[in-house]
């Protein structure tokens, strides 16, 4: 049975990780034993699907004012980072424009890019492409300069990684210690191929910094609490794939490891201490992945802004 040790390579040395500290849903879930209320009156015309939240489809059962609470405490967060980092009518747009698409259902499908933004270094998940197309494709229409858009999507694309991998959790219903001997032998059986998928998937989002990147995520979930990291290490998804074998989980991890990046004049203060310590230091650049990956990540963030 395949664990993280084997989706991802074996790192050098001990890196220094951000302590791990579950952060609270980003979007709801209905309560134990709780009646389908959903966001409108479909209920009464025979329609019972799930409510959605940017496409995403939500658990039976969640209440308006939950949908609501969620999108104020998003909206908010969003406010809050941006406030130094671009003009406050480009945050406000941002804002409204994120409402519509919350409202979308369906979501937008197959939409065709019309925009010139540069996001070459931010690997959108497959299922976020026409959602980010269409958001990109309305800054450009408003004239928002690049580097707003790109500011605005970086903040989007850490949000979604952590939608994915709640949504992932909330999933992870089934451990392997809960199938039998015919269900984890075919399991077993189509690990190796869920496990080159997902590799191949990670290469072309991560280029030349895969392995760096995994060896981040090996080491942030060593260092997760026991339960949490046999939670991880045994989860099964729907349809048999183990998580571990996911690239949507792989990515969603890195992003948690890393951490959210900073704006304004913070960003060059963070890239000044770690060009501080690569000059006094570097054994111990050298020694954390994570220190790596958040230079890399600070790089990218001030020279596509």
């Amino acid at each position: 049975m395949n664990d993280y040790d084997d989706m991802l390579p074996a790192s050098q040395g001990s890196g220094e990780l951000v302590p791990y500290a579950p952060a609270g849903p980003l979007l709801p879930s209905a309560p134990a034993g709780s009646a389908l209320d959903l966001l409108d009156d479909r209920a009464e015309h025979g329609h019972t699907a799930a409510p959605t939240v940017f496409g995403q489809q939500l658990s039976p059962g969640t209440s308006p004012q939950a949908v609501q609470q969620a999108m104020v405490q998003i909206t908010e967060t969003f406010a809050r980072d941006m406030s130094r980092a671009i003009p406050a009518a480009h945050t406000r747009f941002a804002i409204d424009l994120f409402k519509q698409m919350a409202a979308m259902t369906p979501a937008p499908r197959n939409v065709v890019a019309t925009h010139n933004y540069d996001l070459r270094n931010l690997a959108f998940l497959k299922e976020d492409h026409a959602l980010v197309t269409f958001f990109a494709n309305a800054m450009a229409q408003r004239g928002l300069p690049q580097s707003s858009a790109y500011a605005i999507l970086h903040w989007y694309h850490a949000l979604s990684a952590r939608v994915y991998q709640q949504q992932s959790q909330q999933q992870q219903q089934r451990t392997t210690d809960t199938f039998s001997d015919s269900e984890l032998a075919q399991i077993d059986e189509r690990s190796e191929s869920d496990r080159e998928d997902g590799m191949d998937v990670l290469r072309v989002a991560w280029g030349h910094e895969l392995e760096p990147r995994l060896a981040l995520v090996r080491q942030y979930v060593r260092n997760l609490p026991a339960a949490a990291r046999q939670k991880l290490e045994n989860a099964v998804l729907p349809g048999g794939k183990l998580a571990a074998n996911d690239a949507g989980v792989i990515q969603a991890l890195h992003a948690e490891a890393v951490g959210p990046m900073p704006t304004g004049g913070n960003l060059a203060l963070e890239i000044a201490e770690i060009e501080h310590a690569l000059r006094t230091d570097r054994a111990r650049y050298n020694r954390s992945p994570l220190m790596q990956a958040r230079y890399l990540a600070l790089l990218h963030l001030r020279d596509d802004s």
